[in-house]
């Protein structure tokens, strides 16, 4: 303590901030270098990672998931199409391997550019029928197999 004039002064000590504590303190808890690498992610450039989980995608990408998440819904994705372009994929390839219709396998690929494009986008009545048919039907045919062996 100090007196002055007779007067009692207490001195606080403040620490001062420093710059890593100043980051910490960021209240948007993103630095500047993620925030620029989010603006810089396209349609273009998210959509290549389209047939990655989420998570292999962003650490492919050198972001966190959840700036590839803010990023997404900025662009007007709501839902990351993986598991929807994985399961045409494998529709494509039952339907090559059976042999039967053309017509499927270019309605398939169409669908399938349309989703890559925008990723939103509802099946199509077919394309659903199609999956139950090839996929769901094949899968419960090879379980009553193995379970009946």
């Amino acid at each position: 303590m100090v007196t002055v004039l007779g007067l009692m002064e207490k001195r606080v000590c403040r620490p001062t901030l420093s710059i890593p504590l100043l980051a910490i303190l960021n209240r948007s808890g993103a630095s500047s270098s993620s925030k620029s690498r989010a603006k810089m992610l396209s349609l273009e450039t998210i959509s290549q990672y389209f047939y990655m989980p989420m998570a292999q995608a962003a650490e492919e990408m050198n972001v966190s998931v959840t700036t590839l998440k803010k990023r997404c819904r900025e662009l007007r994705i709501k839902r990351w199409p993986n598991r929807k372009l994985n399961s045409l994929k494998n529709l494509e390839k039952s339907i090559q391997d059976s042999g039967k219709n053309e017509e499927e396998l270019e309605l398939l690929e169409k669908e399938r550019k349309l989703v890559e494009e925008v990723p939103d986008l509802q099946l199509e009545e077919k394309t659903k029928r199609l999956r139950q048919a090839y996929l769901y039907k094949a899968q419960s045919s090879s379980r009553s197999k193995t379970a009946s062996a």
